[in-house]
């Protein structure tokens, strides 16, 4: 499977004291039949701290990272200090709340957490999405066999 290209795409959410945290995705699928009512699967590692707070604050975030961006790529996919995350980020409000996406990307989605299923070393999380914005889907910045292109 690792043979297989696939589009990077990062999640965002704030925390409680409107913080935000945020995490790159495994996978990403659009998993609707009915396209009023648009839904979402991705994978979160076991070990991200943000699977939690979307389940106490299901309002969250899709970047969709353009090929330019693949130092935000890296910096979201490690272990890190928050010291530098505002440098890739903007904020933005929906319906009232704020929201923050990676600035820049190639699209945006926001989307509100549905459930969730714990498998071995993943969380695999249904999503409705609320809105998307698309900015430049042939500027994508893909991951295939350990290298971003």
């Amino acid at each position: 499977m690792r043979g297989l290209t696939y589009a990077v795409s990062i999640i965002l959410t704030a925390g409680k004291d409107g913080s935000p945290h945020g995490a790159t995705i495994s996978s990403l699928i659009s998993v609707n039949v009915d396209p009023k009512n648009e839904e979402l699967l991705l994978v979160l590692k076991r070990k991200s701290h943000t699977i939690s707070i979307i389940r106490e604050n299901p309002l969250f975030t899709v970047s969709l990272l353009s090929r330019n961006q693949t130092e935000a790529a890296k910096y979201f996919s490690m272990d890190r200090d928050t010291l530098h995350l505002h440098e890739y980020l903007t904020q933005s409000k929906f319906e009232e709340k704020t929201v923050y996406f990676v600035q820049n990307p190639a699209a945006e989605l926001v989307c509100q957490f549905s459930e969730s299923y714990s498998r071995d070393e993943s969380f695999i999380v249904i999503a409705n999405v609320l809105e998307t914005k698309i900015h430049d889907l042939s500027n994508v910045l893909t991951y295939s066999q350990r290298t971003y292109r």
